[in-house]
């Protein structure tokens, strides 16, 4: 039951990301260009992490599997260009058997 969570974790997260971009996609373009994606989308990925803590709070208190897929769906792997958004935990993806 525990790896189903975190699939729907992942999945969910994934999801949040993909709207971001897809909605914002002016804004994602420039914010990678211009080196401040984090500010440019602060609202958007707020509003996303306060949806994905509300499902997965329990399972995922600091919501590092939305910040991993928004730094690969939204930032394209680049950590640069999500630093300045205020994260409470900047730790590896967290083991999905813990």
């Amino acid at each position: 039951m525990n790896e189903r969570r975190w699939e729907a974790a992942r999945t969910f997260a994934r999801l949040l990301a993909g709207d971001i971009r897809l909605y914002n996609e002016e804004a994602v373009v420039t914010g990678r260009r211009r080196g401040d994606l984090a500010l440019r989308l602060a609202e958007p990925i707020q509003q996303a992490r306060d949806r994905y803590l509300s499902r997965y709070s329990q399972l995922d208190p600091s919501g590092r599997l939305l910040r991993a897929e928004l730094l690969q769906v939204v930032a394209g792997g680049d950590e640069a260009l999500l630093a300045t958004f205020d994260w409470p935990e900047r730790a590896a993806v967290p083991n999905r058997h813990s």
